[in-house]
């Protein structure tokens, strides 16, 4: 782990100066004697790395907002399905305490 960490931020420090340096990346690698196909393979892990995070901070929600519903007639099924703009899902059963089902959604938002 502790290699892998070391790893990635030697990486990450050579991606920072590469694009601060205005040379293209095979110049680059060859001016600090890096191989360039193991740069290019960091580079690209760091940039699905980066839209990972921006994918999940676009997904997130800001405020939870609960709305009281009343369900007539009886249930076909025996859970009661939460849906989240965010794209969670969330199944739980019918019987469930609305005490701890608002909890926890509180703790979701």
């Amino acid at each position: 782990m502790a290699r892998d960490t070391t790893k990635l931020q030697y990486w990450t420090e050579h991606i920072k100066n590469w694009q601060a340096s205005g040379l293209a990346q095979r110049a680059y690698c060859e001016r600090e004697g890096l191989k360039w196909p193991m740069f290019d393979y960091w580079r690209r892990q760091l940039l699905a790395k980066a839209s990972v995070v921006k994918l999940a901070k676009k997904k997130s929600i800001g405020t939870l907002t609960l709305v009281p519903v009343r369900v007539a007639g009886k249930p076909d099924h025996d859970a009661i399905v939460l849906y989240s703009p965010a794209g969670w899902e969330l199944r739980v059963p019918i019987a469930i305490d609305p005490a701890w089902l608002t909890d926890v959604l509180k703790r979701l938002s």
